[in-house]
């Protein structure tokens, strides 16, 4: 809610009226900077590169006087897809690791997922980080990657009691 909600800050601010998947990449930044910097700081993207580069992408939007702010098809299926994963985790809330995963997998030529993806970062390196970093926190002990399937997920391991 706090990264849309700064997206839409961040739209407003700017004169925009349609919320691209670059304000939802302003707002993920922002909300949750700590977080979201040291997953692509780990995944070895350049951070305040892409800060840079997600601000200007912004500046470069259309601007438009009057009518109230509404989400681009692009930007809804971002959102819609990160509720779809947090709904299948048993999660209420989308959390701004999910929406930096979906905004990696947008296709749109000007969004930040083109600055990640040009760091050669994937959505991959961005899941096993998450994941690692939920070992720390929880009762994850192991971390199962299938190297032989290109598409497989990490899957995280429970130690049994």
């Amino acid at each position: 809610q706090e990264a849309i909600q700064e997206a839409v800050n961040i739209a407003t601010m700017n004169g925009q009226q349609v919320i691209e998947p670059a304000h939802i990449m302003g707002g993920v930044l922002k909300s949750n900077e700590q977080t979201i910097s040291f997953l692509l700081q780990k995944a070895g993207a350049d951070v305040q590169t892409i800060k840079n580069e997600t601000e200007s992408i912004i500046r470069s939007l259309p601007k438009v006087s009057g009518g109230e702010p509404y989400l681009s098809r692009e930007s809804n299926q971002i959102i819609t897809k990160a509720q779809d994963e947090a709904r299948k985790m048993g999660d209420e809330f989308v959390s701004v690791e999910l929406l930096l995963l979906d905004i990696i997998d947008t296709s749109s030529t000007s969004a930040p997922a083109k600055l990640i993806f040009e760091g050669q970062i994937s959505r991959f390196f961005i899941e096993v980080f998450i994941i690692a970093s939920c070992i720390e926190t929880s009762s994850i002990n192991t971390l199962y990657i299938d190297f032989s399937n290109p598409f497989s997920i990490p899957t995280p391991l429970v130690a049994l009691p």
